[in-house]
């Protein structure tokens, strides 16, 4: 009996031993002395650490322009399309809003990869600075300035090619069309003509859709059509489309979406062909 109590009394110090050290072991591990990660590679970030590693790829392209340094750097995540990665990201950065300068970088980093898209079109351009003057010779002292005289209103430019979209103007749809374009569906193509059939730059165009809002212009694809503008649209959502001055477009209620083409073994987007004319 006796030998029996002093094992039991043994299994149960063992197990309390046991019991302690795991604790301890576990305090020193997690608390007191925890694991550190150093120089980790890329393809082991968590994905929220894998965006961050892409802005500052972004950032740094921005800076030398090196796009073989970037490749590289990008190539260490082992995405399997990591251009399309650069591109989602700069998308979600514009759509959300964030900041200007790291939306910017992603912009710039996905148009050099090829996967730039029209919205971006607005962080990629590079404005052109405006030319200085220097005054040289010498001062003259200038008398009062004369009475302003009031001049006639010059007439209003909307008939010109190529002027820009007024108040006044009145759009009329001649053609609007779902079609498949293979690779690289899922566009709204827009094409403007001004009344002797040329197409018509620096016409406002608005996409609309319930999380956001984008706006760009025609012509800057002269090589398309002096009056092309194009989007790419996301699936599954819904998009709307106006034309900067002008309202109620008959015809042009249908919401847009890029839905799957039908008859096609290979799931592909379908895109939008729309053709306007502006009235005399």
């Amino acid at each position: 009996m006796t030998a029996q109590r002093g094992s039991g009394v043994l299994l149960i110090a063992l197990f309390v031993g046991v019991t302690i050290g795991l604790g301890l072991g576990l305090l020193l591990t997690w608390v007191v002395w925890p694991v550190q990660y150093y120089d980790t590679d890329p393809v082991d970030l968590r994905p929220e650490h894998k965006e961050d590693y892409i802005v500052l790829v972004g950032a740094a392209y921005a800076v030398d322009g090196d796009l073989a340094r970037a490749e590289a750097r990008l190539t260490k995540l082992e995405e399997k399309d990591v251009s399309s990665v650069v591109a989602g990201l700069a998308g979600r950065y514009l759509r959300e809003g964030r900041d200007v300068e790291e939306t910017r970088s992603l912009a710039k980093l996905a148009d050099a990869l090829g996967v730039s898209t029209s919205a971006m079109l607005v962080y990629i351009a590079t404005p052109t600075p405006l030319p200085t003057f220097t005054l040289e010779g010498p001062s003259v002292a200038l008398g009062p300035p004369p009475p302003m005289v009031p001049m006639p209103t010059p007439p209003a430019a909307a008939g010109l090619p190529g002027a820009a979209t007024t108040s006044e103007a009145v759009f009329h749809l001649l053609e609007k069309r779902r079609f498949c374009e293979g690779q690289g569906g899922g566009r709204i193509l827009v094409y403007v003509r001004d009344e002797e059939e040329q197409g018509l730059s620096n016409v406002g165009i608005t996409i609309s859709w319930p999380e956001g809002e984008d706006e760009f212009f025609t012509g800057l694809k002269p090589e398309e059509d002096p009056g092309y503008a194009d989007f790419a649209m996301q699936q599954g959502m819904m998009y709307n489309l106006a034309i900067a001055g002008a309202e109620g477009i008959e015809g042009l209620s249908t919401e847009f979406s890029a839905a799957d083409c039908p008859n096609i073994e290979q799931r592909v987007p379908s895109s939008w062909r729309l053709v306007f004319q502006r009235e005399s």
